[in-house]
């Protein structure tokens, strides 16, 4: 049998920090936090981390770092 899965990123920002959705945002992430994402999570898989966002660096229009 074999798992597939994969490692990256993905950033969220949030316009209004205060709203309810936001809240409830907020309480979806700690969730992953505790407790993962995905399958095999007892095991180690599935494992969440956050950190505040860096910014952007600008781009050409080719997508290559000016």
């Amino acid at each position: 049998m074999t798992e597939r899965g994969f490692t990256g990123y993905v950033m969220y920002e949030l316009l209004d920090t205060d709203s309810p959705l936001a809240q409830e945002f907020k309480k979806l992430l700690a969730f992953a936090l505790r407790f993962g994402i995905g399958k095999s999570r007892s095991i180690g898989f599935g494992h969440v981390s956050l950190e505040p966002a860096r910014p952007h660096r600008k781009t050409s229009s080719k997508g290559l770092d000016r």
